[in-house]
C-alpha cells in the first residue's frame, strides 16, 4: 500500500501524453490547450502579459505568480472559473452565436481571460494568519465569504476596464434592467439582491454586484476598492462567520465609513434619481419571458421563442422554452413546441419562416469535443423544422452552427464555427460543399431582395451587419462601429437593425440608397424590432423580464458613431515579444503530472474501531483536470496489535479520473474495504424528449453491482427509470420509476420502488432508519405547491427567507410495520450565509397519533 497511491495516480494520467494537449509555458502563465487550438493559447498568454500590471493593481496583489489555464472547447457554449483556493483558472473557447451570450460581446477570449485572473488574484491577496496557511494546510482565503455581489461585481468591474466597449459594464443591458427595475421600485435590498433563487435576470448577483462597484469606484474612487480588500486580506481564512456583516465585511475600516447596507441603499437611491428620465413603454405587453427571441411576423400572425422559469419545488427552479405563435389581431397565444432543455438554448436568430415551416436553431449535447471539465461533452447546433400546418417537427442537420438561412434557390445555407480557429465557413446544406470561409464569427443570415445581409463580429471587436451575394467571396461592411449591431430586417428602401450607441439598446434603420440614419422613437430599452408600414414590433423590459410590445412607427434623424477599428493581437509589439515555451506529447504527461502535490493539507483526529487515530488529509488534482483525489493518513495511537501499533496506516483513498474519455472512473479505499466503479452517459440531448441515458458499474472485488437511469420529459409530463442489479448469491435489485407533472407554481409526483433482498434507508418526517434485506414494493405520491412568496431578509443575518410552499405526501412502506404514511408540510426557503431548508409539518401514522416536527437542513 506505501506506493498504491503513486501507482494508481501514475497509470490513470499516463494516457494524457497519447492526446492532443499542449502546453505553452511563460513566466507566469501555464497554458494546456488542445493541439488545435494552438493560436488561441497564444492570445491567452498575449491578454495577460497586456493586463496583468492594472489587475494586480484592484486587486492589491503585490507580485504575480505562476498560474495555471486549461484552455477547453465546449463547442456553441461556453464560460471560465477560477479556483479559489488554487492557482488554476479555465478558460472556454468563443461561443458568440448563442443567445445566453447575446449581451456579451466584443473580445470574449481577453474578457474572459481577466475576468478569471481577476478573481484568482483576489483570492490570492491573503495577509496575517493566511500568509501562513498557504504554505500549510492551504491557501484558505477571507475571500471566499465575501458574498457573490461582491466577488462577481468586482471581476465584472475589472473586465469593464478593457476599453469603452467592453465587459458587461459598457454594454447597457445591466443598466437597463436596473433602471426599469428602478423606476418600477423593485429594486431587492443588499440580502437579497445576494440570495434569491429565482430572479431576473438569473444570476442576479453579477448584475446588482458589477452596478454597485462602479458606483463605490464612481463616487468615492477606485483605489477604495484596493484599499478595502487590503483591510480584508487580513481576516481569517477558515472563520465561516465572515459570512455575516458584524463579523466581516463591517468590521474592517474602510474608506466608505458606512456600512454595507448602508452603501448599497445610497446606490439604489442613486439608480431612482437616474430612472426618473427612463421610459418605459406606453403600451401593454403582448407576452412576456426571460427570455424572448426576435420575432418574425407573416400573415398577422407574429413567432418567437420564449424562456419561462417556474418555482415548483424548494431550492429550484424549472426552465424551459416555448415556440409560440401570436394573433396580432386578437394577441391569442398557442404554444406550438415545449423545449425541455438540460443545457442547451436557442442560436441569437433561432428562427425563419420559408413557405410553410418554421426552421429552429437549439444547441443540443453532443460528445467528441476537446475539454476535460465536460468529460469531452459539449454542445452542437441542431436545425429542426416545424410544419405550420401538419405541425410535424423533424431534423434537419446538426454541426457547429452558428446562423442560417434559406436562400433564393430553397437551399438551406448555414454558418459553420471551426473549431480552434476564430473562423467561419458557409455551407450549403443541400450539396453539401463549402461556398466561403472568412475569419469572421457569423451569428446571423437573411436573404432579402437586397442580397445576403449577416451580422458578424471579429474575434476583437463588436457584432457588425454585412452585406453580401450568393457567393459570400467578399464581405461587405455596411454599419461596423465598436457598438454592438444586430438583427438586420429589410423592409421597402430601410434596412431596420438593433444597437447600443452610447450603451442605450435601440432600434434603428438605415435607407439602402441615399445611406441616410434614423431612430426609431420609443421607450428607453427597444431592441430586435420587426417592422410594417407602419407599425413596430420590439423587445423591451420590466421588472420580471422581457416583454413584447407593439407601437406605432415614428423616427428621427440619427447620425451612426465613427466604424470600429479593428486592432489585431499579432500585430502588436507586444505579441511579437512574447516569450514562451511549447511542450508537446509525453513532455505535457510529466509537466501535468508534477501538478498532483496537495493543494488542501489538514489535520485529522478520528475513531477507528475504539481507537484513537491521528493523522493528516490531503486533497489534490492534476491541473489539467482529469486525476483528483483524496487520502488520509493516520497513526493509531492505543492499537492493541503489534503490526499497527505507532505505524502510520492509509485510512482512506479516493481517486476519480477521467483520462479515458467518455468514462468516469473512481477507486474508493476505507481501511479494509475497496471498491472500483465506472460511470459513462451514454446518451443526452436538450431537444428530444429522451433526455439521458446513464450507465455505471462498481465492484468491491467481491460482487458486481450494475446501475443505469434514464429521464424522460415531454412537455409537462417526466418520467424518471433507473435500476441496480448486484450479481451475487442473492440477486439483490432494486427499480424506481417517478412520473413527475409539473404546473406552473407546483409539481405533482408518484414514485414506485421494486426492493429484492436489498438494504432500504427509511429517511421521512425527522425520522431515519435502515430496514435489512427487503423484499417489496413500495408506493408513494405527493404534491408540491408554491403558496407564498414571502421575500423578507435580514442583513445583520444575512438571512433571506424567499418562499413558502405547502408539501402533502403519502407513502405504502409494507415493511415499515405495514403501515401508511402520511404527511402535511409547511416549507419555508431560508438561505443564511448558505442554503438552509427550514421544515416544519405534520406526519400521520396509519393507526398513530399525529406527530409534529421542525428541522433545519444545510444544503439544497
Amino acid at each position: 500500500m506505501k506506493y498504491l497511491l503513486i501507482n494508481i495516480i501514475f497509470l490513470l494520467t499516463s494516457s494524457l501524453f497519447a492526446t492532443s494537449w499542449e502546453l505553452l509555458e511563460t513566466e507566469y502563465e501555464r497554458i494546456f490547450y488542445p493541439a488545435s487550438h494552438k493560436k488561441m493559447a497564444i492570445e491567452t498568454a498575449y491578454y495577460v502579459e497586456k493586463h496583468r500590471e492594472n489587475v494586480l493593481t484592484l486587486t492589491g496583489k503585490k507580485t504575480p505568480y505562476p498560474i495555471y489555464y486549461v484552455l477547453q472547447d465546449l463547442g456553441m457554449t461556453t464560460n471560465g472559473y477560477s479556483y479559489t483556493i488554487d492557482n488554476k483558472i479555465g478558460i472556454f473557447t468563443p461561443a458568440p452565436s448563442l443567445s445566453a451570450f447575446e449581451y456579451f460581446d466584443y473580445n470574449w477570449l481577453e474578457t474572459v481571460t481577466i475576468h478569471e485572473l481577476f478573481h484568482n488574484y483576489h483570492f490570492h491577496n491573503v495577509n496575517g494568519i493566511n500568509s501562513l496557511f498557504k504554505d500549510t494546510i492551504g491557501k484558505f482565503n477571507p475571500h471566499m465569504f465575501l458574498p457573490i455581489m461582491l466577488i462577481e461585481g468586482l471581476a465584472i468591474y475589472q473586465e469593464s476596464q478593457l476599453n469603452p466597449y467592453q465587459g458587461r459594464l459598457n454594454t447597457g443591458f445591466f443598466d437597463a434592467i436596473l433602471l426599469t427595475k428602478a423606476k418600477e421600485n423593485s429594486l431587492p435590498p443588499f440580502t437579497q439582491a445576494n440570495n434569491v433563487i429565482n430572479h431576473f435576470p438569473i444570476g442576479q448577483q453579477y448584475m446588482y454586484g458589477s452596478g454597485f462597484i462602479k458606483y463605490l469606484a464612481s463616487t468615492y474612487s477606485e483605489e477604495s476598492l484596493t484599499e478595502f480588500l487590503n483591510s480584508y486580506s487580513y481576516k481569517s481564512g477558515l472563520n465561516p462567520l465572515l459570512l455575516y456583516p458584524k463579523f466581516g465585511i463591517d468590521s474592517i475600516k474602510t474608506p466608505y465609513k458606512k456600512s454595507f447596507s448602508k452603501l448599497y441603499q445610497d446606490y439604489i437611491n442613486h439608480l431612482k434619481e437616474k430612472s426618473k428620465k427612463w421610459q418605459l413603454p406606453n403600451t401593454s405587453a403582448i407576452t412576456r419571458g426571460q427570455y424572448l427571441s426576435p420575432p418574425i411576423s407573416h400573415k398577422n400572425t407574429l413567432y418567437m421563442i420564449r424562456k419561462i422559469v417556474s418555482d415548483t419545488s424548494t431550492y429550484s427552479i424549472r426552465q424551459h422554452y416555448e415556440l409560440i405563435s401570436i394573433d396580432q389581431k386578437t394577441k391569442k397565444e398557442t404554444i406550438l413546441k415545449l423545449f425541455n432543455s438540460i443545457s442547451g438554448d436557442p442560436l441569437k436568430t433561432p428562427l425563419i419562416r420559408h413557405k410553410n415551416k418554421l426552421f429552429i436553431g437549439f444547441t443540443t449535447e453532443k460528445t467528441g469535443f476537446s475539454n476535460i471539465d465536460n468529460n469531452s461533452f459539449g454542445l452542437t447546433t441542431a436545425i429542426y423544422s416545424y410544419n405550420l400546418k401538419t405541425k410535424a417537427f423533424q431534423k434537419e442537420l446538426a454541426d457547429t452552427i452558428t446562423a442560417f438561412m434559406i436562400d433564393s434557390s430553397n437551399n438551406l445555407i448555414y454558418a459553420k464555427q471551426i473549431p480552434g480557429k476564430h473562423q467561419t465557413e458557409i455551407i450549403n446544406h443541400h450539396t453539401n460543399t463549402k461556398i466561403a470561409s472568412h475569419p469572421l464569427y457569423i451569428t446571423s443570415l437573411s436573404q432579402t431582395s437586397n442580397g445576403i445581409y449577416l451580422t458578424a463580429k471579429h474575434p476583437e471587436g463588436s457584432s457588425n451587419i454585412y452585406q453580401t451575394d450568393q457567393t459570400f467571396q467578399e464581405l461587405i461592411p455596411i454599419i461596423a462601429t465598436n457598438y454592438i449591431e444586430t438583427n438586420p430586417i429589410l423592409l421597402d428602401k430601410w434596412l431596420y437593425f438593433s444597437a447600443n450607441y452610447n450603451k442605450h439598446f435601440q432600434i434603428y434603420r438605415r435607407h439602402i440608397t441615399n445611406n441616410t440614419v434614423e431612430k426609431i422613437i420609443g421607450p428607453s430599452y427597444m431592441t430586435k424590432g420587426t417592422p410594417s408600414k407602419e407599425a413596430i414590433t420590439y423587445i423591451s423590459l420590466d421588472s420580471n423580464g422581457m416583454t413584447l410590445h407593439q407601437d406605432s412607427l415614428q423616427s428621427e434623424p440619427f447620425t451612426l458613431p465613427k466604424d470600429e477599428t479593428i486592432v489585431k493581437p499579432n500585430e502588436t509589439d507586444l505579441y511579437k515579444s512574447l516569450n514562451y515555451t511549447i511542450y508537446t506529447g509525453k513532455k505535457v504527461w510529466l509537466k501535468n503530472l508534477q501538478t498532483l502535490t496537495p493543494v488542501i493539507r489538514l489535520p485529522m483526529l478520528t475513531s477507528v474501531n475504539d481507537d484513537i487515530g491521528i493523522g493528516i488529509y490531503f486533497e489534490g488534482y492534476d491541473k489539467l483536470g482529469s486525476t483528483s483525489y483524496s487520502t488520509s493518513i493516520l497513526n493509531l495511537l492505543n492499537s492493541e496489535t503489534l503490526e499497527n501499533k505507532n505505524k502510520w496506516l492509509i485510512y482512506s483513498l479516493d481517486i476519480t479520473t477521467t483520462a479515458l474519455q467518455p468514462y468516469t472512473i473512481n477507486y474508493n479505499h476505507i481501511l479494509d474495504t475497496q471498491s472500483v466503479s465506472i460511470l459513462s452517459p451514454l446518451y443526452i440531448s436538450s431537444i428530444t424528449p429522451l433526455k439521458n441515458i446513464n450507465l455505471g458499474i462498481e465492484t468491491d472485488f467481491k460482487t458486481v453491482m450494475a446501475a443505469s437511469n434514464l429521464t424522460y420529459i415531454k412537455n409537462n409530463n417526466e418520467i424518471y427509470l433507473s435500476g441496480n442489479h448486484a450479481f451475487n448469491q442473492e440477486q439483490n435489485y432494486s427499480l424506481k420509476a417517478r412520473f413527475n407533472h409539473y404546473y406552473k407554481s407546483s409539481q405533482l409526483s408518484a414514485t414506485i420502488n421494486r426492493y429484492n433482498k436489498k438494504d432500504v434507508l427509511f429517511n421521512q418526517n425527522n425520522l431515519m432508519k435502515i430496514y435489512n434485506s427487503v423484499t417489496a414494493t413500495s408506493l408513494g405520491i405527493n404534491y408540491t405547491t408554491k403558496i407564498k412568496s414571502i421575500l423578507k431578509s435580514s442583513y445583520r443575518l444575512n438571512t433571506t427567507i424567499e418562499d413558502a410552499y405547502l408539501n402533502v405526501s403519502a407513502d405504502y412502506l409494507p415493511y415499515h410495520s405495514k403501515n401508511i404514511i402520511s404527511s402535511l408540510e409547511l416549507i419555508i426557503e431560508l438561505t443564511a450565509g448558505v442554503p438552509l431548508n427550514s421544515v416544519t409539518g405534520i406526519s400521520i401514522e396509519a393507526s398513530k397519533q399525529p406527530q409534529i416536527y421542525t428541522t433545519i437542513m444545510m444544503g439544497i
